[in-house]
């Protein structure tokens, strides 16, 4: 189970969700890990454009090698809909979200974890080039691999059409319902285990920015948030 807050709740709640017998779980854009530690009976299936990453991910039962923007999903066909920091690569996320609304069952989830775009985090993401994406997870955060090979960071493009207020449209105009949301931040906790020079100064201006724009953007503890959407029971017709 995580030890972020925000994630180990997503994890309590999925625990103690009635599933049916041998539920079905699609890992969308899942990559050579599972970000969601999900109860021992779910069989995962994992999609993603990789076949280098997916060669890499052992907790899954079947792998497609696929785009998860135009890619064909069965109707109906998964209990539960896992869509894990995905959404910010895509060019065109809407094709994707409705793919989740179509092949997730009448009762299921579909969990989406994201970067919130008005944080600090993410508007430098958007508005600075990949380069320094590259630069700055393998210099400033450590991570030696960064941009080597099929390793992360990958290009972004942070549409609005990801943020929470707009997937909460789009959960209404599909019947959809948004049961669970957390906000919380990767970046402080990263920093602050790096350098605290880095952490303090990213956290004063994500106060300040907040400041500046009325709350609008900014905020010390939202680099990224995660939200859960159900799909209504199918109902039967009156006699």
């Amino acid at each position: 189970m995580s030890s972020r807050p925000a994630i180990r709740d997503l994890e309590l709640m999925l625990a103690a969700t009635e599933w049916p017998d041998k539920p079905s779980v699609l890992q969308a854009g899942c990559g050579a890990e599972s970000h969601v530690s999900l109860p021992e009976d779910f069989y995962s299936v994992g999609i993603d454009i990789s076949e280098k990453q997916l060669a890499r991910n052992d907790e899954l039962s079947t792998k497609i090698v696929g785009d998860i923007v135009t890619y064909e999903y069965e109707l109906e066909a998964y209990d539960l809909v896992i869509c894990w920091n995905v959404l910010e690569h895509l060019e065109r996320p809407e094709p994707a979200l409705a793919g989740f609304a179509r092949t997730v069952r009448p009762g299921g989830l579909i969990v989406l974890g994201a970067p919130n775009i008005r944080s600090l985090k993410t508007l430098a993401t958007k508005f600075t080039p990949h380069s320094f994406h590259v630069f700055a997870i393998k210099h400033i955060l450590g991570n030696k691999r960064a941009g080597t090979e099929d390793h992360g960071p990958f290009p972004t493009f942070l549409r609005k059409s990801m943020s929470p207020r707009a997937l909460r449209d789009f959960a209404r105009k599909k019947n959809l319902s948004p049961i669970f949301y957390r906000e919380y931040d990767t970046m402080l906790l990263r920093l602050r285990e790096r350098t605290r020079v880095l952490y303090q100064v990213y956290r004063g201006a994500s106060r300040l920015l907040q400041a500046i724009t009325l709350g609008s953007f900014g905020g010390a503890a939202n680099s990224d948030y995660i939200m859960v959407l159900e799909k209504p029971e199918a109902t039967r017709p009156a006699n």
